[in-house]
C-alpha cells in the first residue's frame, strides 16, 4: 500500500530492522471478502492508520502464485503511528525504499513506478 503524507510515504521497518524498509501490506484472511478489505485491515494492524479510501492501481501474481494487489490510500486518519509485531512504521521519502539493503526494493520500485504512471494518466485525462 502507498500512503502519502506530503512528499513522504508510509514505510515499515520489517522485524524492527531499519535497514529493511518496506511498504505496509500482508496476506488476506478468511474474513476478508475483497482485496480492499485486506488492505484496510493490514494497514490498521501494522501501523495504526485508518484508511478512509483505498484505490487499487495494480495487480500481479506473487512468487507463491497468489494474486497481489497494490493500493493507494489517498485519504486516511491517524492520531499516532503504532508499532506492531510486523515492525515500526515511519514516514520517509520514496527513495528510502530503493536503498541497497531494502529487501523488497524491486517490488517497491515497481509499485511506485506504476502509481506514478497511473497518477500522471489521471492528471492528463
Amino acid at each position: 500500500m502507498v500512503v502519502p503524507n506530503g512528499q513522504d510515504i508510509l514505510a515499515l521497518s520489517r522485524g524492527f530492522n531499519v535497514r529493511d524498509p518496506a511498504l505496509p501490506g500482508g496476506d488476506s484472511e478468511d474474513t476478508d471478502e475483497v482485496p480492499a478489505q485486506t488492505a484496510v485491515r493490514e494497514l490498521l494492524e501494522e501501523t495504526g492508520v485508518v484508511a478512509l479510501e483505498a484505490r487499487c492501481f495494480d495487480r500481479w501474481t506473487g512468487d507463491r502464485g497468489q494474486p497481489v494487489f497494490a493500493f493507494f490510500i489517498p485519504r486516511w486518519k491517524c492520531k499516532r503511528l503504532r508499532v506492531s509485531s510486523e515492525g515500526k512504521p515511519f514516514w520517509t521519502q520514496p527513495s528510502t525504499l530503493m536503498q541497497k539493503t531494502a529487501y523488497y526494493r524491486e517490488e517497491a520500485k515497481n509499485v511506485l513506478e506504476k502509481l506514478s504512471q497511473t497518477t500522471a494518466l489521471a492528471k492528463t485525462g
